[in-house]
């Protein structure tokens, strides 16, 4: 006889997780929109989450690699293309995870956005360094941590310490 409240209550219950869905991927992007602000990048609005981190993690590893004098535009060596693909992957990863987007998507085209379409026969080989980096060492924890610090909290501390990591594995790498 009251089948329709059970039924009521189930669209209820979908339309509030949606509510607090949004408003995580909202304070999530807020917190990024915030990182970047305070180092003087402002992203376009962009509605579709995928193409947001694409722009966010692209935007991040631009300016990474230009503070550690490392500029991408200037870049000429594999070595070089390598740790900034290296970056991009894990930007995307925390990108991806905190605001909702496929993380396989982002992530091949972010160093397709950084370093033009020839590089797409890369990819797939910066992938597999990525991987096996993620199992093998604590490179791509470190860098996630310090990227997640910087995102959380925005100071220069936090910057120089991500700056310095980048330097870190461009001279070992």
């Amino acid at each position: 006889m009251f089948g329709w409240l059970k039924g009521k209550k189930e669209e209820d219950r979908k339309f509030m997780e949606s509510l607090m869905q949004a408003a995580a991927e909202g304070d999530s992007r807020a917190k990024v929109n915030r990182a970047l602000g305070n180092v003087g990048i402002q992203l376009a609005p962009e509605e579709d989450n995928t193409q947001y981190c694409i722009k966010a993690s692209s935007a991040i590893v631009r300016f990474i690699a230009a503070r550690a004098e490392d500029p991408i535009e200037d870049m000429e060596n594999t070595d070089d293309n390598f740790v900034a693909g290296i970056f991009s992957f894990v930007a995307s990863n925390h990108l991806t995870h905190i605001i909702g987007a496929p993380f396989e998507m982002v992530a091949s085209i972010v160093p397709l956005n950084l370093f033009g379409n020839d590089y797409a026969s890369e990819v797939a080989a910066l992938g597999d360094s990525f991987n096996t980096m993620t199992q093998e060492g604590r490179v791509i924890e470190a860098i996630g941590q310090n990227i997640a610090k910087w995102i959380a909290t925005p100071t220069d501390e936090h910057l120089a310490k991500l700056v310095a990591l980048y330097k870190l594995c461009k001279e070992h790498g």
